[in-house]
């Protein structure tokens, strides 16, 4: 038996892939682990926040 499902509107169905090398990979778990939170969770709240704050800092949203 899995989780119950997420309330309408915060079920993510997207996967964005990335290449990347097993140091790479390694450095971004271990910030993870650092943080207390899932990798994924990390690297997609970090990749959201830069990518907003770039968008502010051109200009653009």
């Amino acid at each position: 038996m899995g989780r119950p499902p997420l309330p309408e509107g915060e079920a993510r169905g997207v996967v964005f892939t990335v290449r990347m090398s097993e140091a790479e990979r390694d450095t971004l778990v271990d910030a993870a682990r650092r943080a207390g939170e899932p990798v994924t969770k990390w690297a997609r709240e970090i990749l959201v926040t830069v990518a907003r704050a770039s968008g502010e800092a051109n200009g653009t949203k």
